[in-house]
């Protein structure tokens, strides 16, 4: 049997689908960014995500960025489903070393990330990580129409420009950057924006995983996207000008991008245009772009 450093995340996902998706009872399709459950005029969405330290921690970031991302993370999916968050509830390991204190400043990140959302906790569970720490959040929101991930050829637009996730991998390759665009990569704003085009949305997803997050649906549609250079935020290229990072480079080391892709009803950002293709890809003009992070792979360049 092959290795999940084999056949990565997508591989993963193909094989938990095939021993559940005869369980499976959400109203949206089963490799969606959540899931949905019908009640009464409206739809309860639900998503989870989760990360661990060692990961999602960079040196210059505190637990406390730790909570808020995820949370934020969480709820980005349902978001990006039509559903306006209204609580979250949290599982998390913690190691047995650490302090009290420690735990106080993760759990205010995500206080924090739950007055960002004006949302509420639900509760979570607490358990031991034999080394560094780990959250789960699951975030749950009301829709009163979905959106599924429908992707067709057109205008491609976007929550917002895209790029200050990139920033965190600057900083890391020794790039100077501003502490003013640096806190846009440590602490997100989560794209509510959307609730407000979302009526006439046709299709949507968030980018948190990078390009990747965007390419799983084009291989399902036969589609390729074109990104135009004015999808990258210009203050964001502005600041890495001077350490050789260009936009191809900022769309190639995205992760952890809490913005929605979408089609349909006001274009909040137009970022390109989604066209017909035998071989599905994601290109800035004519250079291709990296999916971004895979967790059994690490930075992949499939699709490329």
């Amino acid at each position: 049997m092959p290795r999940l450093k084999e056949v990565g995340e997508t591989g993963a996902l193909k094989l938990i689908e095939a021993i559940t998706r005869h369980r499976y009872g959400g109203d949206l399709p089963y490799w969606d960014d959540a899931a949905a459950v019908k009640v009464g005029d409206r739809w309860l969405v639900i998503s989870i995500d989760g990360t661990h330290s060692e990961y999602s921690l960079w040196p210059w970031m505190s637990l406390e960025d730790l909570g808020y991302r995820v949370v934020i993370g969480a709820a980005t999916d349902v978001i990006a489903k039509g559903g306006e968050p209204f609580g979250a509830a949290v599982s998390l390991g913690a190691p047995a070393s650490a302090s009290t204190e420690d735990l106080e400043e993760l759990i205010r990140g995500v206080v924090m990330g739950l007055d960002t959302l004006d949302a509420k906790m639900l509760g979570g569970d607490t358990n031991r990580s034999p080394r560094g720490w780990w959250v789960d959040a699951v975030a749950m929101g009301w829709a009163r129409k979905l959106v599924p991930a429908d992707f067709t050829s057109g205008k491609l637009c976007a929550t917002s420009c895209l790029g200050y996730s990139a920033l965190n991998e600057a900083v890391a390759e020794g790039c100077e950057v501003p502490e003013d665009l640096l806190v846009r990569a440590v602490k997100p704003e989560p794209p509510t924006g959307f609730l407000r085009v979302a009526e006439e949305a046709v299709a949507a997803t968030d980018i948190s995983d990078g390009a990747s997050s965007l390419y799983k649906h084009l291989v399902r549609r036969g589609l390729s996207a074109r990104l135009h250079e004015g999808a990258v935020c210009e203050d964001v290229i502005n600041a890495l000008e001077d350490c050789g990072r260009d936009a191809a480079w900022v769309l190639n080391h995205l992760g952890e991008e809490y913005i929605i892709l979408y089609q349909g009803g006001e274009c909040l950002c137009d970022v390109g245009e989604l066209v017909e293709s035998g071989e599905p890809s994601v290109r800035l003009g004519d250079k291709p772009v990296e999916l971004g992070w895979d967790n059994f792979l690490g930075r992949s360049g499939l699709g490329a």
